[in-house]
């Protein structure tokens, strides 16, 4: 349930957000545990169009997927519990 409450397109709706505001106030933005495609494209349309804006991965995202909540040991899965959650395996690709 916990990456339901947290799904990608909130993450790159929340990115643009803060890349929007950073371009009004005219100052580079740096985000921090970028997750997902959504964000990662939000950022990429920013540098594109002359913005300064860094995206930081969590070494984490880039290894492991949102398969471990799946896991049948509710423990294993509880411990992997942080926000952003990991994500599908697709987005690890795009993140390196």
């Amino acid at each position: 349930a916990h990456p339901l409450s947290r799904p990608p397109e909130v993450e790159g709706e929340a990115a643009n957000s803060a890349i929007r505001i950073a371009e009004v106030l005219g100052v580079p933005l740096y985000l921090v545990h970028t997750s997902c495609e959504q964000a990662l494209e939000a950022v990429t349309r920013a540098r594109v169009g002359g913005q300064r804006v860094f995206a930081e991965v969590l070494a984490q995202h880039l290894v492991i997927d949102d398969s471990v909540y799946r896991h049948p040991d509710w423990s294993f899965a509880a411990h992997h519990v942080m926000s952003p959650p990991f994500r599908p395996k697709e987005n690890q690709k795009l993140l390196w």
